[in-house]
């Protein structure tokens, strides 16, 4: 994170202050755009974002361990219905 501006810095550690507990939720990043599918500061981003590759063997892990959160989500709402 200290390689990012200040500004985006400052953003962050006022983001974490609000909800501390956030860096343990399986969420999305903070500057991800959910509507543009974009990253938000991606001329700025980690490391960890840069080394990432989509379709790459951790993209797939990634992607099957959420469509397996996601079909247990759906099962348990069809069983509530």
């Amino acid at each position: 994170m200290a390689d990012l501006p200040a500004e985006i810095q400052h953003l962050v550690a006022s983001l974490d202050a609000r909800d501390p507990e956030r860096a343990t939720y399986a969420t999305l990043c903070y500057f991800f755009n959910v509507a543009t599918r974009k990253c938000l500061i991606y001329e700025h981003r980690p490391q960890a974002c840069r080394d990432f590759k989509p379709g790459g063997q951790v993209c797939q892990e990634l992607r099957r361990a959420f469509a397996s959160c996601l079909d247990r989500f759906n099962d348990d709402m069809r069983s509530r219905h």
